[in-house]
């Protein structure tokens, strides 16, 4: 999740959907006044573009309330050339009050986004060489470019559909060269391990649906036919049904802490 600001609180939400698929959702408040990009990578295997999805956050506004206040009722706390020519642009949509576009791969992302559409940060290059660095993205990866329209959202964000990479993802990584390295192996105290960078972090990752380590559970049940937006054109729709007592599990990130995504398989 490469961003130009630090939001508050970002909160994470992922939930197995139909059709083999994931859902990400992405929650967090910023004001800053002016618009605001981020890029945000997610798994995606070659070929499969035309299944991914995009939801417009209040469609599931309460059921993600009730996962968050599943954890509030107790205080346990463990836990670059941008040239479009030759090629047709990627489509933007508006979804909610962000401006997205999402492309299959990293070449398309810097040839194919109709770049012209949104205000550009002045380090997109530092983005860019971060997106190829293969320790922090070992896989095939699909790339969300959201930008606030307006500059300024209150736990607002949007939601991704992507097929299932066969674990959960939260796109948790900061830019290369953002952070400190670990003091500690810089002065060798660790032995020869490869230098760690540290960033700050301020999110929570709530995994739904996740039996293999229940620390709470949804306090209703939620069932819900979503409309959705078809990132290469057209309308779907999307069919959620969560049972009451479905298990949940939270993860926070906060302070200092080892430069990477959260995946959990």
């Amino acid at each position: 999740m490469l961003t130009d600001v630090s939001p508050c609180a970002t909160e994470l939400f992922d939930v197995a959907v139909e059709g083999d698929r994931r859902l990400l959702a992405y929650r967090n408040t910023i004001s800053t006044g002016k618009n605001e990009l981020m890029i945000v990578p997610f798994p995606l295997e070659n070929g499969r573009y035309g299944e991914v999805e995009l939801v417009e956050i209040r469609h599931l506004a309460s059921c993600l309330d009730d996962v968050v206040g599943a954890f509030q009722e107790s205080t346990d706390t463990d836990l670059m050339n941008y040239s479009n020519s030759g090629a047709s642009h990627l489509l933007v949509h508006q979804i909610g009050n962000y401006r997205i576009s999402v492309a299959p791969d990293l070449d398309d992302l810097q040839a194919r986004v109709d770049w012209d559409k949104f205000v550009l940060p002045s380090n997109l290059e530092e983005r860019m060489e971060t997106l190829k660095d293969e320790v922090l993205y070992p896989y095939a990866c699909g790339y969300v470019v959201a930008e606030v329209i307006d500059g300024s959202v209150s736990n607002d964000g949007f939601m991704l559909v992507y097929p299932d990479p066969g674990f959960r993802y939260f796109p948790t990584a900061h830019e290369r060269g953002t952070g400190d390295l670990d003091e500690k192996r810089r002065l060798g105290f660790l032995g020869p391990a490869p230098l760690v960078e540290l960033v700050k972090y301020d999110v929570v990752c709530y995994s739904i649906d996740d039996k293999e380590n229940p620390q709470r559970a949804l306090s209703a049940g939620f069932q819900r036919g979503i409309p959705t937006t078809r990132v290469a054109g057209g309308r779907g729709h999307l069919r959620l049904m969560l049972e009451k007592g479905t298990p949940l599990s939270r993860r926070e990130l906060r302070g200092l802490h080892e430069n990477q995504n959260l995946m959990i398989k």
